[in-house]
């Protein structure tokens, strides 16, 4: 039996200690009693321990897929108004020297964040590096 769960129901004097270590050779309806309670609860407790990470990972991922979203269209924004309309597709996928020789896009896929706040920078200070 798990150590923590072992301790809690000694705790919430679920059962006593002995009951624990040898329930073959522990007799009460009692503690049978008691003990199926605490392990319906515990084995709740988990699933709704899960189902909140679970929840939590959603929307964490989602509010990342927004932001990465909204940050793509501002970054095309940008781009478009740096360089035009008709430049900014080949603005995309030309390699440049700020970010190795990679392509601005091969740039946004490894690193966004790089790319977004380049963008941000040139854009908010009038160009310039």
């Amino acid at each position: 039996m798990n150590k923590t769960i072992k301790q809690y129901a000694i705790q919430t004097k679920i059962c006593p200690p002995e009951a624990l270590d040898d329930p073959e050779g522990y007799d009460g309806y009692e503690f049978y009693d008691k003990l199926t309670k605490f392990v319906e609860l515990t084995k709740s407790y988990y699933v709704n321990r899960e189902l909140a990470k679970t929840c939590k990972n959603d929307i964490e991922s989602f509010l990342r897929q927004s932001t990465v979203s909204r940050n793509r269209r501002h970054a095309e924004a940008i781009v478009q108004a740096l360089v035009g309309e008709q430049l900014t597709k080949r603005w995309w996928n030309s390699p440049n020297k700020a970010f190795n020789m990679m392509t601005p896009e091969e740039a946004w896929k490894d690193n966004q964040e790089f790319v977004y706040n380049y963008l941000c920078h040139h854009a908010y200070s009038g160009g310039g590096s």
